[in-house]
């Protein structure tokens, strides 16, 4: 197995970053790859690169701790949502105790947690994960967790409450001459999706600007 990472600068310098983290020798071997869409600078972005393995090993540990009695996918789900919250968390109290124009940059955040024979994907923002596969899926992605502002899929489990699913799309003329079907696992969080625009007002009422 492999993984590529293709990156074109839409500024100069770059503010977006990627992560690809392996760790075949732990206890549960799991891989954790992500990209991170820089806003404003790229302080949000750095921090993502250089801390969401920790903060994910670290709530993932906890959660094996607990022994959850439910669906592992929901524990799971819900341990990726609150590492990245708690980066979120971190990095802001960071901005807040020194320069406080480091809270200014931001980022998207989407990152696939592979362990096992099953992916979970994590997004927040308006970056996109898609699945490439050589058959259409048999399963549909499923939404497993809701927490503020993660939103974390996975497209292997059979468990857990169901989304709608995005659909499968074939593409004809992939590389190597066959067709290969592309399925998002993700859907974007941004001012024109309606259910983000709910949830935001929702949120905070009153504050239409």
């Amino acid at each position: 197995a492999s993984v590529h990472v293709a990156a074109i600068n839409a500024n100069k310098p770059s503010e977006d970053r990627s992560l690809i983290h392996v760790a075949a020798g732990a206890k549960t071997p799991y891989a954790l790859m992500g990209v991170f869409d820089g806003h404003s600078g790229t302080t949000a972005a750095d921090f993502a690169q250089a801390h969401l393995v920790d903060f994910v090993r670290h709530a993932c540990s906890v959660m094996e701790q607990r022994k959850p009695t439910g669906s592992k996918h929901n524990a799971v789900a819900d341990a990726l949502a609150l590492a990245l919250l708690n980066a979120d968390a971190v990095l802001l109290g960071r901005a807040a105790l020194g320069n406080k124009d480091d809270g200014l940059p931001g980022a998207c955040v989407i990152a696939s947690y592979l362990v096992g024979r099953h992916v979970y994907v994590l997004g927040a923002g308006d970056c996109r994960a898609v699945l490439g596969s050589s058959a259409a899926p048999a399963r549909a992605p499923q939404l497993m967790s809701d927490i503020d502002r993660a939103r974390v899929s996975t497209s292997c489990s059979g468990e857990g409450p169901t989304a709608t699913p995005p659909s499968s799309e074939l593409v004809p003329n992939a590389p190597g001459g066959r067709p290969l079907f592309a399925t998002p696992l993700t859907y974007d969080q941004h001012g024109e999706t309606g259910s983000e625009v709910a949830r935001i007002r929702s949120t905070h009422p009153g504050e239409y600007d």
